[in-house]
């Protein structure tokens, strides 16, 4: 009886070794799956509805091919590129894959473990409802701090700065625009970059939930002077009089310095912004050369008066 156990026990042993190592080759054969697309098509809802078969000659282990044969009826949602679809003419809400572009998806679809040899199927087509939506701004929630001698410029840029947001109307009209994430920088001395989150209305779908930002930073250095206030464009028999006639600037510069900022910066009065005040008080326009980036003057505003030439 001993005897008839151990033949066994090495049978089965024998037989499990034999289809392990047999199961462990490659084989090339037909496979069909159930695909639910999944995109970012704007105005559409973010699943297609319903799943199509794909179906290809595929090369892979036996144990592979028995996986996906056994799983072949359970959908598995892929994720494509919303520029590889090309809209159905005879109907808006279908999008269609063509056999070029599927290559690029036949990992998500068959598993990174096997090798598509030939699609079967042409093309995929696959339907996207109608869903409410409207675009919306993305607006910067942040704490930007440089070093000192440095500043940003042209403040924090995003892209996309904008997003569409997606859900019932009534809560789309409350929305003007998606906030990102707290952004927090420090120390800055270098043009920086990186990628932050949004924060996503309850509710609310979203076309994007990162967006990438840009941060320009330049030194500089700091000068400051007094100059005179001028006029522009006064009629000739005007006597135009500002006061006070002069003004103290602080001018930043791009480091470093090639020449005098002062020399080529004119601060004035528009004479047609007078006419349309109510007031008399005129705020001063500059003019400035290259390399400044940013300029503080006191006062910012002044008062003029205006007496016709006899």
């Amino acid at each position: 009886m001993r005897k008839w156990v151990s033949f066994l026990l090495c049978l089965l042993f024998s037989a499990g070794i034999w289809l392990i190592h047999n199961m462990s080759q490659s084989y090339s054969d037909l496979t069909a799956r159930q695909v639910v697309a999944e995109s970012n098509i704007t105005g559409r809802a973010q699943q297609s509805s319903g799943d199509v078969t794909v179906s290809a000659r595929i090369k892979s282990s036996g144990f592979h091919l028995l996986a996906l044969n056994l799983s072949g009826q359970n959908p598995v949602t892929v994720r494509f590129n919303e520029e590889d679809f090309v809209r159905d003419p005879a109907d808006s809400t279908v999008y269609i894959i063509h056999q070029p572009a599927l290559s690029k998806y036949s990992e998500q679809i068959f598993g990174s473990n096997s090798t598509v040899e030939s699609f079967v199927t042409d093309e995929l087509r696959f339907r996207f409802a109608v869903e409410n939506h409207k675009k919306v701004p993305v607006k910067v929630v942040q704490s930007v701090y440089c070093r000192p001698q440095y500043m940003t410029s042209g403040g924090t840029s995003v892209t996309p700065d904008s997003v569409t947001v997606y859900g019932d109307p009534a809560m789309l009209g409350k929305i003007e625009s998606v906030l990102t994430k707290h952004l927090v920088l420090t120390d800055l001395k270098r043009n920086t970059h990186g990628t932050i989150g949004l924060e996503v209305p309850g509710g609310i779908r979203i076309s994007n939930r990162t967006v990438t930002y840009s941060v320009n930073v330049t030194r500089y250095v700091e000068l400051a002077s007094d100059a005179v206030i001028n006029a522009r464009n006064v009629p000739k028999d005007v006597e135009f009089t500002i006061l006070p006639s002069s003004l103290h600037a602080v001018l930043r510069c791009v480091f470093p310095i090639t020449s005098d900022p002062f020399g080529n910066a004119e601060f004035y009065i528009d004479y047609r912004d007078f006419e349309n005040s109510t007031t008399g008080k005129c705020a001063v326009h500059t003019d400035l050369p290259d390399g400044v980036i940013d300029c503080r003057m006191t006062p910012e505003v002044c008062e003029c008066l205006i007496r016709n030439a006899e």
